[in-house]
């Protein structure tokens, strides 16, 4: 299962393209989130907001009129080329880093801040242990992102992946140097954050980045889909192509960068549902978690989506646990799989892989019992209360409730070339689109 780590990360500066305060305002105003986080209703909320909002690149609104001629994808290419006409956005006099400082409530009263640098990365093949994968992809979304790469020719939102710098920590110091000056933004973005941007583009910032990394591994925390998907947009055009370089723009992809060691760095749940289940599947479904886990009920049975979720995250420091929510007035129960008898000391990745709860349910249960069919079948929420109520209200059949991952099991077992379920982590927050746009043609 292990793979062998290269050394050959190629990580540089790029001239991307900005929005024009001049002309939109302040930047909290054309923000989105990522295009998988945003529900419809803030979906319309974005659109009605501004017609510069970047939610019309990131995930535009479908129209009853649309044909093979119009669709999401063709609205977001105009739309960007338009902006770009107009001086909507203007692109960086020369190559440039994008350091970001993102400011957050982690939701119990904490106050955090996670620092980024907005770089391209040469895309690589994920079997050559450069650019580590952690999680499956799904068809779908993949299939999403490709046909809006190909329309706008462009990267809107970043691959956000984690680095360790080496020990004299060269990118921490250059940082620090950065912030000193003064932002190019400075403001508010949704409801409890905050954003700070600088654009670097002197040669200690990059120096460090290109140095340090070069000898370091990138670990995609968030952007899967879009990693697949320029990969696939690369070859296409490679393939098209009568001749090639390799320093084409579309042989990079925009990736935020984030330090392992920053304290900033928070990871929370990604919870499963399950409907449109017959009853027998169901049956056989329930059947099944029986023979990989033992449930039984928590000792003070949750009322509440949030009590649910502490409850399975505080039982878990010694006993990892899943919580499982059933329809009616079923009492949550706590699923864990059977202790194994002379396992002990360090485990080895093919071990944890093993004894990791959410491996198991995905492997030993969801997709044994569904099948082809699973990824029909299966929906996901970082949001507990969502999965309590889409259960209860009969929406879904079943909802399971996961811990965070430790980053120390997942540097274990994304360095050894394990690939994990989908959405097995959920690094809060999510960067936003529109900071900055990655052109994938000169």
């Amino acid at each position: 299962m292990s793979i062998l780590i290269s050394t050959v990360a190629d990580v540089r500066p790029f001239a991307g393209l900005r929005y024009s305060p001049d002309v939109v305002g302040s930047l909290s105003d054309v923000l989105c989130p990522p295009f998988d986080i945003i529900p419809e209703e803030l979906q319309r909320e974005l659109h009605r907001r501004t017609p510069y909002n970047a939610v019309r690149l990131e995930r535009g609104m479908a129209l009853e009129e649309d044909s093979g001629g119009s669709s999401i994808y063709t609205r977001a290419a105009e739309a960007f080329a338009s902006w770009q006409w107009e001086g909507v956005l203007a692109k960086e006099p020369g190559p440039s880093l994008y350091l970001h400082r993102h400011r957050f409530s982690d939701g119990r009263g904490r106050t955090m801040e996670r620092w980024g640098i907005g770089a391209r990365v040469r895309l690589e093949e994920l079997d050559r242990g450069i650019v580590l994968p952690h999680e499956e992809t799904r068809s779908a979304d993949k299939a999403d992102r490709l046909a809006l790469m190909e329309a706008s020719r462009a990267n809107f939102s970043p691959v956000m992946v984690l680095y360790r710098q080496g020990p004299e920590r060269r990118i921490a110091a250059a940082i620090q140097d950065v912030a000193k000056r003064p932002p190019v933004f400075d403001g508010a973005y949704e409801r409890d954050q905050h954003l700070t941007l600088w654009v670097a583009d002197g040669p200690d910032l990059i120096d460090a980045v290109r140095d340090e990394l070069r000898d370091a591994p990138l670990f995609i925390a968030d952007g899967h889909h879009r990693y697949e998907t320029a990969l696939t947009y690369r070859d296409r055009l490679r393939d098209q192509a009568g001749s090639w370089s390799g320093e084409e723009a579309c042989n990079y992809v925009m990736m935020a960068l984030i330090d392992f060691a920053d304290p900033g760095l928070l990871v929370q749940s990604y919870h499963r549902m399950v409907g449109g289940l017959a009853l027998s599947t169901l049956a056989t479904l329930r059947s099944r978690l029986l023979e990989v886990f033992r449930a039984t009920p928590f000792p003070e049975p949750p009322a509440s989506a949030e009590a649910l979720e502490s409850a399975v995250a505080r039982h878990s420091e010694t006993t990892p646990v899943l919580g499982l929510l059933g329809p009616g007035d079923e009492a949550p129960l706590m699923l864990s799989l059977p202790a194994e008898e002379g396992v002990g000391g360090a485990a080895s990745a093919a071990e944890a892989l093993r004894r990791f709860e959410g491996h198991a349910l995905h492997q030993e249960v969801l997709n044994r019992v569904l099948g082809s069919e699973a990824e029909r079948h299966i929906s996901y929420t970082h949001d507990p209360r969502e999965a309590w109520e889409r259960v209860s209200g009969g929406e879904q059949q079943l909802a399971f409730f996961l811990r965070p991952m430790p980053m120390d099991l997942f540097e274990t077992l994304v360095s050894a070339g394990v690939r994990l379920p989908p959405k097995s982590t959920y690094f809060y927050p999510k960067i936003p689109t529109g900071l900055v746009f990655h052109l994938l043609e000169e």
